[in-house]
């Protein structure tokens, strides 16, 4: 049986065929955007993951997450007031577009604390986490339009909010663009509940976040008198959820590591499904869990963590298996895609690249890259065909 071409391969393919080989090489299969305490750098990556430099960057920013659209970047400010936006020019670059001040929509008087934001797969929606947001512990979102040149439109805020479940976690969106997922365990005491509030962001709002339902079962330890907790889900291009889970022991209290992943199907109902089970969750011992993320082909699941990173084949509703052990020494800070089969993991020293498939990964050209400043606090990437 025939494998298929991956879209690397299709890449360097249709440059053979034209006869242009290192031409292409060097041309930008992605845009890979860095975020220190105070600017942005930005580097275009090759069909063979070798970084360049993008000529006039960084740029001055002070932002503490980074999301993107095709055309803008947006980061929330560490001011704790503004969003502030980018807009990606012909060669990656970015220029400064419009500065909207999220707390003017905070009615209440109380500023809030920014927290990550994110795009939905469309881009037609930005949703921006606030810590606070009703003068006490309340968490909320804030969702905007996407205007042009980056300008965002308020259009309104919902409560994001699993209580007593620990530090805030952003919303997930599905792949199909019709539900969002907030997941962790609520707890009282010592009692704990698997909870994952689901929310329809198609109907009554386009793009809201109307509360939909909640799910509260998790799959069965090997010991029925310990059960899962959820931490943090991703969700792939299509309508399946990977869950990073922990098991908490009820006779000392306490949630433990490694992480147990289980993926998730979600109909269009917004019901979820699975086939995992404690016998086919694969561990992943990167120590605290600092992020999970799916390749746009759907098929690799990257968890990373205080210890370094682990891959694993993802393969839709179907058990999750895995591809390495653990790789790097560093704490990961965050974890990135592109559609050419590149995988960034971002440290607080350095950025790494992957040419990654489902045999496992292997460290591109040039890799890793040291990266300036003080502290990194985050990455994104985004591939011209975004």
């Amino acid at each position: 049986m025939k494998k298929p071409l991956t879209s690397r391969a299709i890449f360097v393919a249709a440059c053979l065929i034209a006869a242009s080989l290192q031409p292409c090489l060097s041309q930008a299969v992605a845009y890979v955007y860095v975020a220190n305490a105070s600017e942005i750098s930005g580097y275009s990556a090759a069909a063979d993951g070798r970084l360049t430099a993008i000529p006039n960057m960084p740029v001055a920013a002070r932002v503490s997450h980074l999301s993107t659209t095709s055309k803008t970047v947006f980061g929330p400010g560490t001011d704790n007031k503004n969003i502030y936006s980018f807009n990606i020019g012909s060669n990656g670059a970015l220029t400064a577009g419009p500065v909207t001040n999220v707390q003017q929509y905070n009615t209440n008087g109380c500023p809030g604390t920014l927290g990550p934001t994110q795009v939905d797969f469309r881009g037609l929606y930005l949703y921006s986490l606030v810590i606070g947001i009703d003068c006490g512990s309340g968490i909320g979102t804030h969702v905007f339009d996407i205007g042009s040149g980056g300008s965002l439109n308020h259009y309104n805020a919902w409560y994001t909010q699993i209580p007593h479940s620990g530090p805030p976690t952003p919303i997930r969106l599905l792949g199909t663009g019709n539900f969002a997922f907030l997941t962790g365990c609520s707890h009282n005491g010592t009692q704990y509940t698997p909870t994952t509030l689901i929310y329809n962001t198609v109907a009554p709002f386009p793009g809201g976040l109307y509360p939909f339902g909640t799910y509260t079962q998790a799959p069965e330890p090997s010991d029925p008198e310990d059960f899962f907790c959820p931490s943090r889900l991703a969700p792939d291009p299509s309508n399946h959820l990977a869950f990073a889970f922990r098991k908490f022991y009820p006779s000392i209290g306490k949630l433990s590591t490694p992480y147990f992943l289980a993926s998730y199907t979600v109909d269009t109902q917004g019901r979820l499904s699975t086939q995992s089970n404690y016998i086919n969750m694969p561990a992943a011992s990167i120590g605290t869990l600092s992020d999970m993320s799916i390749s746009p082909g759907g098929n690799l699941l990257v968890v990373t963590g205080s210890y370094g990173f682990e891959l694993f084949r993802f393969n839709g509703g179907s058990p999750i298996t895995k591809i390495t052990h653990l790789m790097a020494s560093d704490p990961v800070v965050k974890s990135g895609w592109d559609k050419a089969g590149h995988l960034f993991v971002l440290t607080n020293s350095s950025l790494f690249v992957y040419n990654a498939t489902t045999s496992g990964v292997q460290l591109a050209p040039g890799a890793p890259y040291p990266v300036s400043g003080d502290k990194p606090y985050s990455m994104i990437v985004r591939s011209p065909t975004n």
